[in-house]
């Protein structure tokens, strides 16, 4: 973030369990995120979120996008914690457990995440 516009946030930590509350403009700005080439606006960082939807709203978590029928509550939390992934010398191995900065040990079964990336 930029501490001039943007005071109030956090600098974007994957290991910090907060959850990034963000907005696009529409289709051409959720276009334009995903090629790189701007930003979502960032709103809020927090453990948990409820919203008041009194009309038909279109929302996406983690990259799968839906109309919400409205009028509604929703409210976004984690259900669950599990370690990160990542690969280190061609194998996949746990990172960082997500919400500490603690270290997991490595995948050593042969799992399906590992044969999916292949």
């Amino acid at each position: 973030p930029n501490p001039a516009t943007e005071p109030h946030l956090k600098p974007l930590n994957i290991t910090d369990g907060l959850i990034e509350v963000m907005a696009v403009g529409g289709s051409l700005h959720m276009a334009a995120i995903h090629t790189e080439l701007y930003d979502a606006h960032r709103l809020a960082q927090c453990n948990h979120i409820t919203l008041y939807v009194k009309q038909s709203i279109h929302m996406q978590v983690d990259g799968e996008p839906w109309v919400q029928p409205g009028p509604c509550t929703v409210t976004i939390s984690h259900y669950k914690r599990s370690p990160l992934l990542r690969k280190l010398d061609g194998k996949l191995k746990r990172g960082i457990d997500y919400g500490s900065e603690s270290e997991v040990d490595h995948v050593d079964d042969d799992t399906d995440a590992e044969r999916s990336d292949r």
